[in-house]
């Protein structure tokens, strides 16, 4: 009896590792084809390094010496930070990159287990995360992308707001913004604590998330310019791997292009619908937050939950690396809101590929490449319900932590 159980332990942890030493060992030995961005990175800051335009793609490509797959899209004093692994030869830093974001990612998985999901698992805990949303930690690793980066200094600031350290919370959010502005929204759930100087905080953080941007500017003013000119300009429909909420209003409303739209008048349908449904989605979300945090019945982790599903349907762009945001959200849903709970079953439709062989797909076609997004808009609706039900309870477990 002793030994099958031990058997079965086996198989718990030795399934996820040997699936993530598979998919890791494999990019770490294929620098030609894995780790595109970190490329694009790489040579960004070798091109700025030698007194020249990173924003230009063209000078980009003649300092690599060969054509280099994506624009860089990130604002200058990001540079600095690539600019520490392109003074390597490539093969050492690409390595050496793979290896920061597996550390990375080994402390998100911890604070993940320790401070969200603590009695949780942690084999099912892995064994979810390397499949949820179509493999989407996966795909961040093929990419090379800074996605890892900004999602640890996320999850540390919102462990920090469990914890009630909320200066710690603000640097951390505002540092997971030097990327990729928009988490700099999380600063809102300040205003959704009981600190009472929650309102200073909010503030002082958002004036500082100003000057960050105004850093930008001071560091290299002509490079924000192109920054905002590149960012702009650049163009990641769903099939591209970007199936966020406007491309998919962009995807609807291009199907009816033969009716005689123009394209002007397509681009304006999708941004009004896109701002329609944004709108919707920030009202019904704050008409069940509210109700809750007045009668002192959110509990932080909820809030936070909250704040990621929302977050991950109004982005007007959200990557399929990003949905690793709704992980611990996806997972708890999945887990714990259901009555009995079909665990696997939504686990597997979680975590459903992008691109499935289905004999239908082809009436379908482009549509399944907003498969995640629509499992996120699945899931932002159960939570709805579910925090709905909360307003009726008075479990201890959901108060104010």
């Amino acid at each position: 009896m002793q030994s099958r159980e031990r058997l079965v332990q086996i198989a718990k942890w030795g399934v996820p590792l040997l699936i993530a030493l598979v998919l890791v060992g494999e990019i770490a030995v294929r620098q030609g084809i894995y780790q595109w961005d970190f490329q694009t990175y790489y040579y960004a800051a070798r091109t700025q390094a030698a007194g020249l335009d990173p924003y230009n793609v063209d000078q980009v490509n003649e300092v690599a010496q060969h054509e280099v797959l994506h624009p860089f899209l990130y604002p200058p004093v990001t540079l600095y930070l690539f600019r520490i692994f392109a003074l390597l030869p490539f093969a050492i830093a690409y390595e050496l990159w793979l290896a920061f974001k597996l550390i990375l990612l080994a402390i998100l998985f911890i604070v993940w287990q320790r401070r969200f999901l603590a009695n949780e698992p942690p084999w099912l805990l892995a064994l979810f995360y390397v499949f949820a949303f179509g493999a989407a930690l996966n795909l961040d690793l093929r990419a090379g992308n800074v996605s890892l980066i900004e999602q640890t200094l996320l999850w540390l600031g919102f462990a920090c707001l469990l914890s009630r350290r909320v200066i710690w919370f603000c640097l951390l959010v505002l540092a997971s913004s030097f990327f990729k502005w928009t988490p700099a929204a999380f600063l809102g759930l300040l205003l959704f604590t009981d600190e009472g100087k929650k309102w200073l905080y909010f503030i002082i953080s958002s004036i500082c998330f100003a000057g960050s941007i105004g850093l930008n500017y001071m560091i290299n003013p002509g490079g924000l310019h192109h920054f905002v000119t590149a960012a702009a300009a650049h163009e990641e429909g769903g099939i591209r791997a970007n199936p966020s909420t406007l491309e998919l209003m962009k995807f609807l409303f291009g199907s009816i292009k033969r009716f005689g739209l123009s394209d002007s008048t397509i681009s304006l349908l999708a941004h009004a619908a896109f701002a329609v449904i944004a709108l919707i989605i920030a009202v019904v979300t704050l008409r069940y937050l509210v109700p809750l945090y007045r009668r002192r019945k959110l509990s932080i982790v909820y809030l936070i939950y909250t704040s990621c599903l929302a977050y991950a349907v109004i982005m007007p762009r959200f990557k399929l690396y990003s949905f690793i945001l709704l992980l611990p959200a996806a997972y708890y849903i999945a887990r714990k809101v259901f009555k009995p709970n079909p665990f696997w079953l939504t686990a597997i439709l979680i975590s459903l590929s992008i691109d499935p062989r289905l004999p239908w797909r082809s009436l379908l076609k482009e549509l399944w490449w907003y498969y995640p997004l629509l499992v996120a808009f699945a899931l932002w609706v159960i939570w709805m319900v579910h925090l709905r039900r909360l307003t009726n309870t008075t479990s201890p477990e959901n108060q104010i932590t």
